[in-house]
């Protein structure tokens, strides 16, 4: 059952201390083009009132949340696009400096330009050195960025890729080449870590703290070959958890919950009982554990409104509640969900993701697990 939360009980919310451990992503803004204002102005405030602590975005330079994605001036008076040019835009500085958000989640993408503008860097490649060179270099400069600059305010920031199997399988798609886009990822990660470890050396006396997470997407799926054809199978030989997170260093595993909430990875049937959900979540997250010794996040964890709601076994609401009390049992160091606004229209994807959209009714499971996980 959804409920519109009453102005009495937001109420209630505001004056809660925010709860750092828990919050809501922002991908791209779902009002590119519009005359309105970016959701880094505005989403903020939405959390807030939920008693949420922490808010995700993408720093990179594909989009800015004011316009498309690759939309040509995208960053125009803005110097290279690196993370630091694209943190000092107001939107950004805006959330960092928001006082209720005392974690902050960076899916953050250096850039180069390959002759058509600043890009994420291109890991789909052989020789990847002066590529690597420039990721260390970039997250460096971020890293110092944000323990300069920050230093004072007592937050936590996380600086984070998403979903690593992804990456892989377009490296493998594109090369043909499976140890490839094992070698490069590894290398990339790990080029990664080392500039945030450098930048707290640097900044001993920050009181602002600086994380690298590492997040993968397959638990129990992985990458297989199909004669020319990279496939995600349950018969798959690769992932970044079995391949990548061995070899690589990070302070936080985070982890895109969708192959647990979504449906069995062994038939991909969405319409099974709800309570399969969180029975799933509590299985996966257990293999993550046993994989590594450090703390755990789940980096992503969203049910579509407009897959789930028509199902003969129940819509989101008790899927969420099964999925909420393996979380409550697992206790992740941090839970992020997805995401605040909806997809940009015309997307071909499950659009009803977002929870917070004023427009939208909130699920009370949500907004008491926002308040009791600590």
């Amino acid at each position: 059952m959804r409920f519109l939360l009453p102005l009495a009980v937001w109420a209630a919310f505001m004056h809660a201390e925010p709860n750092p451990r828990v919050g809501f992503y922002q991908w791209e803004s779902p009002i590119c083009g519009a005359l309105l204002p970016s959701p880094l102005f505005t989403a903020p405030e939405l959390i807030e009132r939920t008693g949420a602590g922490l808010f995700r975005f993408y720093v990179g330079a594909r989009y800015d949340y004011v316009h498309p994605v690759l939309w040509p001036r995208r960053f125009a008076g803005v110097a290279h696009c690196t993370p630091v040019d694209i943190l000092r835009l107001a939107q950004y500085r805006y959330v960092i400096e928001h006082p209720a958000l005392k974690t902050i989640v960076l899916t953050v993408y250096p850039s180069r330009d390959y002759g058509g503008g600043c890009d994420d860097i291109n890991l789909a490649r052989g020789g990847i050195g002066e590529a690597l060179e420039d990721e260390y270099r970039q997250m460096l400069g971020l890293s110092e960025y944000l323990l300069s600059v920050y230093g004072r305010l007592e937050k936590t920031v996380i600086l984070s890729n998403t979903e690593a199997d992804n990456r892989m399988l377009e490296i493998m798609r594109h090369t043909g080449s499976s140890r490839l886009a094992i070698d490069n990822m590894i290398a990339w990660q790990n080029a990664r870590f080392r500039a945030v470890e450098q930048g707290r050396q640097r900044h001993p006396k920050s009181r602002l703290k600086l994380l690298n997470a590492f997040e993968i997407a397959l638990v129990n799926l992985a990458i297989e070959q199909r004669g020319r054809r990279f496939v995600k199978s349950p018969r798959g030989r690769w992932n970044a958890l079995r391949n990548v997170v061995p070899q690589v260093g990070y302070d936080l595993l985070s982890y895109s919950a969708y192959e647990s909430t979504n449906a069995p990875y062994q038939t991909g049937i969405l319409d099974t009982p709800p309570e399969q959900t969180g029975e799933r979540l509590a299985r996966d997250l257990a293999i993550i554990k046993r994989a590594t010794s450090k703390p755990v996040m789940i980096g992503e964890l969203g049910i579509p409104r407009d897959v789930f709601d028509h199902l003969s076994t129940g819509g989101v609401e008790p899927r969420l509640r099964s999925a909420l009390a393996a979380i409550r049992s697992f206790r992740p160091a941090y839970v992020v969900f997805w995401q605040v606004y909806d997809a940009p229209a015309g997307r071909l994807e499950p659009a009803e993701f977002g929870w917070l959209d004023p427009k939208r009714q909130i699920y009370k499971s949500l907004l008491e697990f926002v308040r009791s996980f600590r």
